[in-house]
């Protein structure tokens, strides 16, 4: 962004919502032994006071964030593509898709999302500017366009006859440059009667949850309802109906169509939002001293374990665990070893601490006598994965929403 004005609506009248200093790019996984100094990034969460956009005030160019190293699978994570499988089936039905729809997904990654609908018969299309989820995508059969996708290459496919019933964009639209033009384009490429259907984590459940790890370069905004139909209507769009869903730490997925009016259920939602405050300073003011509680706690914890003779090691080689472990100053002193599902992290090394990632048989060969779980958005998936582990005594230390022991009771293991 511009950090003198809003992406949005131009506006220059910002709180400062949360401000976590320097952090290296939380998905550029280091390869071991590298010399080169690492990248870091002033990262600032600001709220426009004229339309409550939260937004970054710094971030890369897009090619720097989502570039060939790209690492990031959405596959590797079962609740997830549950969650895509459902979604699928829920749009086939209420849609009623078929051999003659098309369906493009917008920042498609590795394609888990439209899978479910090329096995049901429906076209697809993904479009993704990253190289090696790209390649697995087309490896299972799913047509990607490896490309950003823009209002000029909206307008290119649309002239080419490629236009949508239903264009998806899963945790994308808050990792763009210029959300505007990204929804102008979605709008551009549907059919008469087409929709948009959008998910992002909700700005206000991050701050209900103290969840600051979500805060990271590729997230250059954290939404809510209310700030995307601030977005769409400038975008030539309207908004439909609002749905929570608990991913992520509490997302909201949104349905988005031309038109200039929202319809009642969505107003209802955004007068819902009015009501929780998501206009007031009041309701952002406590997201800084929750980071600074969690971080007193995460490392009290991990220092208990420490003191006591015990390994520690962490679950989750993911964005949002970079952003934990820099915040907290954990590193190699302290964390032995991340683990993670995903083979293209495995054998790197985490942003800015440089803790080793290994795959997750390490948690059986090295039994820690505690695993930090910076993926807790998925702690109960990563739970009943680690059954084995937890019931042998085993006990996560669970930063979000205060950091606490959890062991396999709590999990009812």
């Amino acid at each position: 962004m511009n950090a003198h004005a809003c992406v949005c609506c131009g506006g220059k009248s910002f709180q400062v919502v949360l401000d976590l200093g320097q952090m290296p790019l939380a998905d550029r996984l280091v390869h071991p032994n590298d010399p080169e100094e690492e990248p870091t990034c002033p990262l600032k969460l600001v709220r426009c006071r004229g339309c409550s956009l939260a937004q970054v005030t710094e971030a890369p160019p897009p090619r720097v964030l989502f570039g060939e190293d790209f690492p990031y699978h959405s596959r590797f994570s079962d609740t997830l593509v549950a969650s895509f499988r459902a979604h699928a089936e829920e749009l086939i039905a209420r849609r009623e898709l078929d051999a003659d729809s098309l369906v493009i997904d917008l920042g498609s990654n590795d394609g888990a999302m439209l899978e479910p609908f090329a096995r049901a018969g429906v076209r697809v299309l993904g479009i993704d500017p990253a190289d090696g989820p790209a390649d697995e995508a087309e490896r299972r059969g799913i047509p990607t366009r490896r490309a950003f996708f823009t209002a000029a290459l909206a307008q290119s496919l649309a002239a080419a006859g490629v236009v949508a019933d239903v264009v998806l964009a899963k945790n994308v639209l808050a990792h763009v440059e210029e959300p505007i033009g990204f929804l102008r384009g979605a709008g551009d490429v549907l059919k008469p009667g087409g929709v948009v259907v959008a998910e992002f984590p909700s700005v206000l459940e991050l701050v209900r949850r103290h969840a600051f790890d979500t805060v990271y370069h590729e997230h250059r905004c954290c939404l809510s309802a209310t700030s995307v139909a601030a977005l769409a209507r400038r975008a030539g769009l309207r908004l439909e109906r609002v749905e929570p869903i608990e991913l992520h730490g509490g997302s909201l997925r949104v349905t988005l169509s031309r038109g200039d009016e929202h319809l009642p259920e969505a107003n209802a939602w955004l007068e819902h939002e009015r009501s929780l405050g998501v206009n007031d300073d009041a309701c952002y003011a406590g997201l800084s001293s929750a980071a600074a509680d969690v971080r007193e706690g995460v490392r009290r914890l991990v220092d208990q374990e420490r003191a006591a003779g015990r390994q520690v090691a962490a679950y989750g080689a993911a964005a949002k665990g970079a952003i934990m472990l820099n915040w907290c100053d954990l590193g190699p002193d302290r964390i032995d070893f991340v683990v993670d599902r995903n083979p293209h992290k495995q054998g790197k090394l985490m942003p800015g601490v440089r803790i080793p990632v290994r795959p997750v048989e390490a948690m059986q060969d090295e039994r820690p006598g505690a695993v930090l779980v910076l993926a807790w958005n998925f702690v109960e998936e990563i739970a009943h994965q680690q059954a084995e582990y937890l019931r042998a005594g085993g006990r996560f230390i669970v930063p979000i929403p205060e950091p606490h022991i959890a062991t396999a009771s709590d999990f009812g293991l």
